[in-house]
């Protein structure tokens, strides 16, 4: 039988850590079919000091579907794809994002650190997230150049420094700045990735992406998301006026605080009634939205319990 790509001691590895780093999980001619791809989109490093003056407000970020097929067909990797049939129990899956990113050295201008952070919240879920079975979301950077120091790693805190930890700090946020948070920073590690790994991680992994400090080079990687279909919450949120939803904006967290359970689940919340429910879910949901009723998830949730015994 033929090995898979992402084998039982990564997914052992994932579940200690909430990350794990895949080596060379693509082959050497996919990573040169990607980097073809992503050359409609994006210049090399040579090609940009070469005319700058050319690519003055050239993007540097480029959406699912792409122009070449080379990079939708690696979105729907079948490697990919059987991993996280066997993570969810199902073959139901819903892609989250698929986002190609490029980053330039320092010759071309700064770029800026990240916070640590978790990614679940605005446009992927307006509920407090859950980081088991089909509730969890799935994080993939697939690295299509060598990304070492001085290339804009990402850093990750291990979840053996932060299981059980909540996701909102005690003032709601879900940032955590090196001033407040030290001793997060004093156990972060840097990913240093050969082209063609892949960087899996989980929406519970403290992490932060870097500025490229490096003079000259490039960092090209595609980043990619999935999620159980049953988390029908969990989709890239828009309303009909494109905007994208902001839980911490005024507006929508009044609407939130404010309305019916069922008119809750109109704009993305999971039933009352969902398994989903827990006693962390309900206690993060209460921190989140502070002024919400959280009464009829909370009895729901104690009579399934019952139910259940």
């Amino acid at each position: 039988m033929k090995r898979e790509r992402i084998t039982d001691e990564h997914v052992a590895e994932l579940e200690r850590h909430g990350y794990v780093l895949v080596p060379g999980f693509l082959s050497a001619r996919e990573v040169q079919w990607c980097r073809e791809a992503a050359a409609y989109y994006f210049p090399d490093d040579d090609e940009l000091a070469a005319a700058p003056d050319r690519y003055t407000n050239h993007r540097k970020v480029a959406t699912f579907p792409f122009v070449d097929d080379a990079l939708n067909r690696i979105t729907v990797h079948p490697a990919i794809l059987r991993f996280l049939e066997r993570s969810y129990g199902t073959t139901r899956l819903r892609l989250g994002e698929s986002t190609l990113q490029v980053k330039y050295g320092t010759r071309f201008g700064a770029g800026d650190d990240q916070n640590l952070h978790n990614d679940t919240w605005g446009k992927k879920s307006l509920a407090y997230p859950r980081d088991d079975g089909l509730f969890r979301q799935t994080f993939m950077i697939l690295y299509y150049t060598n990304v070492m120091a001085g290339h804009a790693p990402t850093f990750v805190v291990s979840q053996e420094h932060t299981r059980g930890m909540d996701l909102l700090t005690e003032h709601g946020m879900t940032v955590r700045p090196p001033d407040l948070f030290p001793e997060l920073y004093s156990k972060e590690t840097p990913v240093h990735a050969e082209a063609g790994s892949l960087l899996i991680f989980t929406g519970s992994t403290l992490h932060r992406g870097t500025a490229m400090t490096a003079e000259t080079g490039r960092r090209l990687v595609h980043f990619i998301t999935y999620h159980s279909a049953h988390v029908t919450w969990m989709q890239d949120i828009a309303w009909p006026s494109g905007e994208r939803p902001y839980p911490d904006a005024a507006a929508l967290r009044r609407f939130i605080e404010t309305s019916s359970p069922h008119e809750r689940e109109l704009i993305g919340f999971p039933a009352v009634a969902d398994p989903y429910w827990d006693e962390v879910t309900l206690r993060g949901m209460a921190a989140r939205y502070p002024r919400m009723d959280i009464a009829p998830y909370r009895k729901a949730f104690h009579q399934r319990s019952k139910d259940v015994e």
